[in-house]
């Protein structure tokens, strides 16, 4: 009876040592004024005014005032050439997380951008989920008159 629990003991060590020892390591962010850390800056500094017009436009249906996003608060997820090797034309995925008042986050969203020397274009925006705020923010959340409805059914 002793036997088979020792083998099962035996071979979870061995399993989950193994699993630990093969998992992928994490990629540490870029070292702190690094080249790669500086485009990044200056690239997210570019967009900054489309990312912002973005946010502001989609939220001004559902808040009184306008979310910030800061740079170090968004992610680039992807970046393509449009025309192949060394065009000048990009698509960039972005998402970010945009705050308002003492950086309370109130979403996170995902937005493409086509860049060319034309300039910048909003190509799709996507809320992707949405953050309640404390109760001493609530007050700058719109409540339309089908929210009141669905709100007064619900309690009663």
């Amino acid at each position: 009876m002793k036997h088979p629990l020792f083998i099962l003991i035996f071979a979870s060590i061995i399993i989950f040592q193994t699993a630990s020892v093969s998992a992928m390591p994490t990629m540490p962010p870029p070292p702190e004024q690094s080249r790669e850390e500086l485009y990044h800056d200056m690239f997210l500094t570019l967009l900054s005014k489309d990312i912002d017009a973005a946010v502001s436009n989609y939220y001004a249906d559902y808040l009184t005032i306008s979310p910030m996003v800061y740079g170090y608060m968004v992610d680039v997820t992807s970046a393509n050439r449009v025309g192949g090797y060394r065009s000048f034309g990009f698509t960039v995925t972005l998402e970010a997380t945009p705050v308002v008042g003492p950086h309370l986050s109130v979403g996170k969203d995902r937005m493409i951008f086509q860049i060319d020397r034309s300039g910048t274009k909003l190509l799709d925006y996507e809320h992707l989920e949405s953050h309640e705020l404390p109760n001493n923010w609530k007050h700058i959340v719109k409540q339309n008159r089908i929210s009141l409805l669905f709100q007064l059914i619900h309690y009663t």
